[in-house]
């Protein structure tokens, strides 16, 4: 049954695992037998799947496409019972939100099988917190998003830098601005120049697998649409408020509202309350 699921599985591992690990993987250890990691399209979830994935011994890690089996008659529970009685450790579910009545079943695997480990993903934020409600007490749903201005430095430029706290930024903004700015000076580099191009096409890490700029935007555009028709959900008011703007931006809008600042674009280092706005791509 699963000799056709492996040989993908296996193929998949192989070619979608480069060296470069977003932060995600070096953050979160997924150590949780059912986890949901839920992100926009193009930000490298499928990637960060098989990073994972090689962790493990070849036959003990299984990846499944729910795409394949939509379709099919096989369902991911028989997938999970016959890997289970095979001695598989980790199943992996790209893109769940496509398998219909994905959380009942998620729920059963979990409750059926105790050793087996359970890595999902899904585009659809709106789908997923649907369906997650029934696996509350039993899953954990982390939030994967793109790539920050400091990765992109990273990946890009070979420059490594450390993530900040939002406290630690908003605190010591004007030491930390000021550290990275010498840094890329020091490589012959001005740090507005590089947040344009992090702009432009630094979010999304598939831009480096795309052979014309032309070819990216149309793609992204794709993702964009496909996300507003089905990926939308809002989002709710934070600690802190951030007025966006030009580095001319006065603070007559926000000055009687406490945990107020101004994030300042063409600013290399700010002052008081008013932070560069490339800043806020080193949180993570």
């Amino acid at each position: 049954m699963l000799n056709e699921v492996f040989r993908k599985s296996h193929l998949f591992v192989k070619n979608n695992n480069p060296a470069y690990q977003r932060y995600f993987i070096k953050k979160e250890k997924l150590e949780h037998r059912l986890s949901i990691i839920l992100g926009a399209r193009g930000v490298r979830k499928t990637t960060t799947i098989a990073q994972y994935m090689s962790r493990f011994d070849k036959d003990k890690a299984l990846y499944v496409s729910l795409d394949d089996i939509s379709n099919s008659t096989q369902n991911i529970y028989e997938i999970a019972e016959a890997f289970e009685l095979q001695g598989g450790k980790l199943l992996c579910l790209d893109e769940i939100h496509k398998y219909e009545n994905w959380s009942q079943e998620l729920k059963n695997i979990y409750d059926t099988f105790p050793r087996l480990k359970v890595i999902a993903s899904g585009s659809s934020a709106l789908q997923i917190h649907k369906g997650s409600h029934d696996l509350s007490r039993r899953a954990i749903v982390y939030t994967m998003v793109g790539m920050s201005f400091r990765e992109f430095l990273e990946l890009h430029y070979h420059i490594d830098f450390e993530a900040y706290s939002l406290e630690n930024l908003l605190q010591d903004h004007v030491e930390i601005s000021e550290h990275i700015v010498d840094v890329l000076a020091g490589k012959g580099q001005r740090v507005i120049a590089l947040f344009r191009d992090y702009l432009k096409f630094g979010y999304y890490p598939y831009y480096l697998s795309m052979s014309n700029d032309l070819l990216f935007f149309q793609t992204l555009k794709q993702n964009i649409n496909v996300s507003i028709e089905s990926d939308f959900l809002s989002l709710l008011e934070e600690k802190y408020l951030c007025e966006v703007g030009g580095k001319s931006k006065s603070f007559k809008q926000i000055k009687d509202i406490e945990n107020s600042f101004i994030a300042a674009d063409d600013m290399e280092v700010g002052f008081g309350k008013k932070i560069p706005l490339w800043l806020f791509g080193f949180l993570y």
